[in-house]
């Protein structure tokens, strides 16, 4: 993603590169094979913030945000895109993240960001260490290993 231009051009010109590079499905979004994410304890993914407008976003790819920690301007994939993936891959490790893992996987807060990344038409896992695990029901726990 370019960072050396204002944000709003930086998400432009990415979205022009993965309309070269990257095959599309039926409905001409990208498809990426993987998708590798994280977690923050807030429940952001891929820099898609909770109560941000880039969550709504249905037409655009690739969009500027503000926001985190630090706060400053980000690009990043809008879920129409991260949805697409074949693979996505969350990795998440500590005790911080424990209770907006437990809140996402037991569907306690669907609202959260990292919660609603749900792919269409692929395969969504979660590696987590015991840590991160350790406010989840024996139920979750059992399906998410």
């Amino acid at each position: 993603m370019p960072t050396t231009v204002l944000p709003e051009d930086g998400a432009t010109r990415y979205t022009k590169d993965l309309e070269t590079f990257l095959p599309r499905n039926r409905g001409g979004v990208p498809r990426f094979d993987l998708i590798f994410l994280g977690i923050g304890d807030d429940g952001h993914t891929a820099s898609l913030f909770p109560g941000q407008e880039s969550l709504e976003e249905q037409e655009r790819w690739i969009v500027a945000v503000k926001g985190g920690n630090p706060d400053v301007h980000r690009l990043t994939m809008t879920l129409p895109v991260l949805n697409r993936g074949r693979k996505i891959v969350f990795l998440v490790s500590g005790n911080k993240k424990a209770g907006v893992v437990r809140k996402i996987l037991e569907k306690e807060d669907a609202a959260l960001p990292a919660g609603r990344v749900r792919p269409i038409d692929g395969e969504l896992i979660w590696l987590l260490d015991a840590a991160a695990a350790s406010m989840l029901s024996e139920e979750v726990r059992r399906g998410a290993v």
